[in-house]
């Protein structure tokens, strides 16, 4: 009997220790999927606001944003931050290419600088909002339809720092 409880012991030690090890709370999966569109998008709230587009963290546009030229202009997507006084009238998001989402796990420092490369199907980015930062991966882009959807997967935080 005493050796039987030995073996418990040592068998909860090794799960414990193992489920440590293991992140369960975080997956290159985990995100919250919607559909951006120009009608905005409050990622803290988890919704669009069409009532009140001043709770909008930003839109989808079809034209650069900053009124840059682009190549793509016309023929992409865009993610337009909305303009505020603190980012001095900048859109603010950054293209990381074609990694998991699980790979970006804080805020940037530095936004992309124009001209801002359009939303692209596997493309993660990252966004000031009015109420943090926002992570997402894009899923797919349609710009024949109307309001120009952007099918993305997103995880917001309130700080730089993401789950």
């Amino acid at each position: 009997m005493k050796r039987f409880n030995i073996i418990l012991v040592v068998s909860v030690l090794c799960m414990g220790f193992w489920l440590g090890c293991t992140d369960t709370t975080f997956s290159s999966d985990s995100g919250t999927e919607v559909t951006l569109t120009h009608e905005g998008f409050d990622f803290s709230e988890g919704k669009a606001d069409t009532a009140n587009y001043q709770n909008s963290d930003g839109e989808t546009i079809v034209w650069a944003p900053d009124g840059e030229s682009h190549p793509d202009y016309s023929s992409g997507i865009w993610w337009r931050t909305y303009q505020s006084d603190e980012n001095n009238g900048r859109n603010q998001t950054k293209d990381y290419g074609i990694i998991d989402l699980s790979e970006v796990s804080e805020a940037p420092t530095v936004w992309d600088v124009p001209p801002h490369t359009p939303l692209r199907a596997n493309h993660v980015f990252v966004a000031k909002c009015r109420d943090g930062y926002v992570k997402f991966k894009v899923l797919e882009t349609d710009t024949t339809a109307g309001m120009w959807p952007a099918q993305v997967k997103y995880l917001f935080s309130e700080t730089t720092q993401f789950p």
